[in-house]
């Protein structure tokens, strides 16, 4: 149901798509789904940039959840998983230094719920 055109959607759904496949092609073992060890500072130069980009467009999703829902209740799923994820990993796995302005207000929003009730409230 995400792939239909939408006239205004909430997200590029195609563009969300296609960067999560990225992400986990490029930067994810694909046995355990974690960046693969040891990293090298250019890889993770890269997934962390990824991730933050990826955080950006749930962001968007997050905040107009109801009609993200409407639109693709899978790629709204998934995108708020994905924030929740980072949320509750260590900082310095996320970002190198400080959180670019607004990004760490979403991470502590994010972290008020415990991970598994923000899960399973996702999933129902």
């Amino acid at each position: 149901e995400c792939r239909r055109i939408l006239a205004a959607p909430v997200v590029d759904w195609t563009e969300l798509r296609a960067s999560f496949q990225e992400f986990a092609q490029r930067g994810l073992d694909p046995g355990s789904l974690r960046p693969p060890g040891p990293e090298g500072a250019e890889a993770a130069a890269w997934r962390k940039n990824a991730q933050l980009h990826l955080l950006s467009r749930a962001a968007v999703v997050l905040l107009k959840f109801p009609q993200a829902v409407m639109e693709c209740p899978l790629g709204t799923v998934t995108a708020s998983l994905f924030a929740l994820s980072l949320a509750h990993m260590p900082t310095e796995e996320v970002f190198d230094g400080s959180a670019p302005p607004g990004f760490e207000a979403i991470l502590a929003d994010l972290r008020r719920r415990p991970f598994a009730e923000a899960v399973a409230r996702d999933l129902r």
